[in-house]
């Protein structure tokens, strides 16, 4: 992500990006699966929306998800699985540190403070009143 984001559309590539990249870390911080995801017709949106979104999505990548995934590096991965597998090791120094990590994630995603572009509900029926206005003047 070091190239100059300029256009609404590289912003929503960029957030696509980091959702990806972040998937499977807001599910084992217990997310549904999806709960982090690039609203249905998010390019009706104006640039404002769309540069929250990104500002909050790429805030969330650098500290908390970037804490996450250093401390996935203090293991191998085959070790992770074994220990997310079997019971016995919650109590380890690494699988608090990842659980308090994941907490602090899934708090911050789950946060009323978010963005209006994460809010799904509220989101949607902006893009579906954009849609219709957009259809109407056509």
């Amino acid at each position: 992500m070091k190239q100059a984001i300029r256009s609404k559309q590289d912003m929503i590539s960029a957030i696509g990006i980091f959702l990806t990249e972040m998937e499977t870390e807001c599910v084992g911080a217990g997310l549904k699966p999806n709960q982090m995801s690039l609203p249905e017709g998010c390019l009706f949106l104006d640039m404002n929306d769309v540069r929250d979104g990104f500002k909050w999505v790429k805030a969330i990548y650098i500290d908390e998800f970037e804490e996450i995934v250093q401390v996935r590096r203090l293991l191998t991965p085959n070790l992770w699985t074994r220990y997310e597998e079997w019971d016995d090791f919650q109590d380890l120094r690494e699988m608090q540190m990842l659980t308090d990590a994941r907490e602090r994630l899934r708090k911050i995603i789950n946060s009323n403070d978010r963005p209006a572009f994460f809010k799904k509900g509220k989101i949607c029926a902006k893009i579906k009143k954009l849609q219709r206005a957009k259809e109407a003047a056509a």
